[in-house]
């Protein structure tokens, strides 16, 4: 079994559990792991081909914003995404439990009263941590499937390899396979060398900044984006330009020259004295 296969399989039963909620088989999820292995870009797909209404929150969200967002929707799956912030505000926890549980949900407040909401949705969270251990979430716990999502690296890049494959748009801008391809490689050269492991959302953002370079707003060549990225600071395009001098070090003059322009845009003079900075430093 592949690392493709392996994966489908991890995903079919997230998928499973989407549609259980979806269909009010069951009255909610938590579904946790790791950032950018495409927990919310899962739950959101199947949701779309359920045909089923769904509520995405991804913002910061209070107990009584979370009651007000049900008490509107009661009949809708409701998908927060990056539960922790709630989780936060104490108040959201019995909001949360009457929700999944007996589905009658009660608020009171000093100047508003008392409201009540009959909730005949669901509830998907979607975390980058496990539940914490806090007596009234871990009673919600009882009520709705935990599960952790915790694909391998080699999981990733087999989903990366086959979304770049199908090449990559946005905002009506394309890039090919071939191009989408070469992207996957560079994110995992780059995550390689900084310890860092593969990331779905790092590799869609890396599509995006190329589409930008290529479309010619942007300054910086896309691998330096990407650097940028990773190292969370301004990336040095100088930096790049000596690493692919150096990299057409015996190749012809006029295969050297050809590339360098392709690459950069730039004369052959600005090609020598790229490599003699690489050489140098």
């Amino acid at each position: 079994m592949n690392e493709l296969t392996t994966l489908e399989a991890r995903l079919s039963l997230i998928k499973d559990r989407v549609n259980g909620v979806a269909q009010k088989f069951g009255s909610g999820l938590y579904l946790w792991g790791r950032g950018g292995t495409s927990k919310t870009y899962t739950v959101e797909n199947t949701l779309k081909a359920s045909g089923n209404s769904y509520v995405m929150t991804n913002s910061r969200l209070t107990g009584a914003g979370l009651f007000d967002l049900l008490a509107k929707a009661p009949d809708s799956v409701h998908v927060l995404d990056d539960v922790e912030t709630l989780f936060a505000d104490k108040t959201s926890h019995g909001v949360l439990r009457a929700a999944l549980g007996d589905r009658r949900i009660t608020w009171q407040t000093r100047t508003q009263g008392r409201k009540e909401c009959e909730f005949q949705g669901g509830i998907i969270m979607i975390a980058n941590s496990a539940l914490p251990n806090v007596p009234e979430l871990q009673a919600m716990a009882t009520r709705i499937p935990i599960m952790e999502y915790a694909p391998t690296d080699d999981e990733i890049l087999s989903l990366m390899m086959h979304l770049a494959e199908g090449g990559f748009e946005r905002g009506g801008r394309k890039l090919d396979s071939l191009a989408a391809l070469e992207v996957v490689a560079e994110v995992v050269v780059q995550s390689t060398n900084r310890l860092r492991p593969l990331d779905i959302r790092l590799y869609v953002n890396a599509c995006t900044d190329r589409l930008q370079y290529e479309a010619g707003a942007s300054s910086n060549h896309w691998k330096d984006l990407l650097e940028s990225r990773l190292s969370e600071r301004v990336a040095c395009k100088k930096k790049w330009e000596s690493e692919l001098a150096k990299s057409l070090m015996g190749l012809p003059v006029a295969v050297a020259v050809a590339r360098w322009r392709a690459e950069t845009g730039k004369e052959q003079a600005s090609m020598y004295r790229a490599r003699e900075r690489a050489l140098a430093g």
